[in-house]
């Protein structure tokens, strides 16, 4: 069984559980390659595979699927069911498509034949080893099973004999000792009823010699990043057909039987030591291993802070640390715009209203990037009491007198340099009740007005904005 555990500031959940079977590859573990029968018979073609309860079937004749009719059932199971043979089911290219849990698989091609003689070699080619023995596996079929029948094996178009060379040359299945280079070449078997050369089956297979594989090039130690692809690869050399199987930590690698390893995904988990079995006919050669081991993923130990709240001229800092391969980049953003030289972990500066938004910095090292959790930050404007100057933006912004007031009150603002200069009044729910000034202003002082004849008694808030800074002071206004 497993499940998945998940961990989270707010505590941990568990997924359901799930049951996880290992299967072997889908295979045939037995089919007939011949079916005898008489016209108006009922015949059945039976496959055999493992775990048939986890499989699917479809029959076929060559690539077209067979479908149930009154005649025909079962083709999309195990056993196809002709209940009654004419002449038109009488074929040799019978087949059945398994799809089972761990791939897909098809059948050798099965015949369906009425009275006559079959040879079939299922092999096309046998690899054999010099100075051992090879055996080729033919077969022969007859019907009616009971009759005599004729059976010779030839090599290159000549008669083969049993004696010191050959056994079984009058079976199916001949024997081949003590293998030479000149036992090379096109073997055929032939069948036929006895004294009736007409109902001749012949098959055909080549031998070849075949040697032990040897190893030219090694696969290759290396490390690399979690969710990238593993390929290691191994050239081998030999006569015959080389064959493959990739170990990791001594256990076979599910499916990895070529010349290249390839795994997706690789993962911590699949660290270890690799190694590749070659193997041919006359024999195995295993390389040397790899150690494989995992680099450093990109991940972030330290996040930046959830919330920040700053006055304006205090100092705005957030910071963040990482871990990965190499070395660990780092560069913030603010409300998904890059911070043009903020590479640092830490980010720092002079708070001003503005800087107000959402942050979050980049990690990028050699395993991949990883982007922080977001700082929320909020920058509140500097507020001065009913007695003070304040300078701002550049400017002085002095204090209202009189404050308290009945009907009227003024203030001045002291401009060093010509700026742009918004000046309005909002009540405790931040609605505007009057806007003194919205525009350039000229260097030198500047005295305004603020007429409160028509406000109703309470606290109001006088906001001056010089460029990207912001003052607000209180006005009591008492009737």
């Amino acid at each position: 069984m497993c499940r998945i555990e998940t961990y989270g500031t707010c505590g941990t959940v568990f997924s359901n559980e799930a049951a996880i079977r290992v299967a072997r590859p889908t295979q045939v573990v037995e089919q007939p390659r011949v079916v005898n029968v008489s016209i108006g018979q009922r015949a059945e073609l039976v496959i055999t595979i493992e775990n048939p309860n986890d499989a699917t079937f479809q029959w076929r004749r060559g690539i077209n699927p067979i479908v149930d009719n009154g005649n025909i059932t079962g083709s999309r199971s195990s056993i196809l069911t002709i209940n009654n043979v004419t002449a038109a089911d009488i074929a040799t290219d019978y087949n059945c498509v398994v799809v089972g849990v761990c791939g897909t698989v098809t059948t050798k091609d099965i015949r369906l034949l009425t009275i006559g003689v079959y040879a079939d070699i299922p092999q096309s080619t046998v690899n054999a080893c010099i100075g051992q023995d090879a055996i080729i596996q033919g077969q022969v079929y007859s019907n009616p099973a009971s009759v005599p029948l004729d059976i010779q094996w030839t090599l290159n178009g000549s008669v083969v004999m049993d004696g010191n060379k050959y056994e079984g040359t009058t079976t199916g299945v001949l024997k081949i000792k003590n293998v030479l280079p000149a036992d090379q070449g096109v073997y055929v078997l032939m069948a036929s009823f006895t004294g009736d050369v007409s109902s001749m089956s012949q098959d055909t297979v080549s031998v070849t010699l075949a040697s032990a594989p040897s190893i030219s090039s090694q696969p290759t130690a290396m490390a690399i990043c979690p969710g990238t692809t593993l390929t290691l690869s191994v050239t081998a050399v030999g006569a015959g057909t080389l064959s493959y199987q990739w170990y990791a930590n001594n256990s076979p690698v599910s499916g990895q039987t070529s010349a290249t390893l390839s795994i997706a995904g690789f993962t911590e988990a699949r660290q270890g030591a690799y190694y590749c079995v070659v193997s041919t006919a006359c024999g195995t050669v295993q390389s040397s291993s790899a150690a494989v081991t995992a680099k450093t993923r990109t991940t972030v130990s330290l996040q930046p802070v959830a919330t920040l709240a700053v006055k304006a001229n205090e100092a705005l800092t957030l910071s963040a640390l990482g871990a990965g391969e190499g070395t660990v980049q780092y560069q913030w953003f603010k409300d998904g715009v890059e911070l043009t030289g903020e590479v640092a972990p830490v980010y720092t500066k002079t708070a001003v209203v503005a800087d107000a938004g959402k942050y979050w910095v980049r990690l990028r090292a050699e395993c991949g990037d990883q982007i922080s959790d977001t700082s929320t930050v909020t920058v509140a404007p500097v507020t001065t009491g009913v007695n003070e100057d304040v300078m701002t933006g550049g400017a002085t912004v002095e204090r209202i007198v009189p404050n308290p007031t009945f009907s009227s009150a003024s203030f001045n603002v002291n401009v060093i340099s010509p700026s742009r200069v918004s000046i309005v009044l909002t009540n405790t729910a931040g609605m505007v009740v009057a806007t003194l000034a919205n525009g350039a202003v000229i260097e030198g002082s500047v005295h305004f007005d603020i007429d409160a004849s028509s406000l109703a008694t309470g606290t109001y808030m006088l906001v001056t904005s010089i460029g990207t800074d912001r003052h607000v002071q209180q006005l009591v206004i008492i009737k």
